[in-house]
């Protein structure tokens, strides 16, 4: 059997997924699950983006699962706002509006 990307079968209308496709849902599903409870433990947006720890995903994405990328940080908090608001939260101050 040659060796070639990963494919998705359908059968019976139902989709399988590929191993990649999994691992990706596990690292989403556990940024998530962290940067929601470093919310509500009360950090901030850059106290969040040192404390995620995503090391478990390193056999799938190498050293880069290290690294939360802040703005996917930024991004759940202001979601999350939205969802769960908070009453002394507020985007200003946060590392999406900071200068570089």
């Amino acid at each position: 059997m040659a060796s070639g990307p990963a494919r998705v079968a359908k059968s019976d209308h139902h989709v399988h997924e590929t191993p990649k496709r999994y691992d990706l849902h596990r690292f989403l599903r556990d940024l998530w699950t962290q940067v929601s409870d470093l919310r509500s433990e009360g950090l901030s947006e850059e106290e969040a983006v040192t404390r995620v720890d995503l090391s478990t995903h390193e056999v799938a994405y190498g050293a880069r699962a290290r690294r939360v990328d802040p703005r996917a940080v930024v991004r759940i908090y202001k979601v999350l706002q939205i969802q769960h608001p908070l009453q002394d939260w507020s985007p200003r101050g946060s590392i999406a509006t900071k200068p570089d």
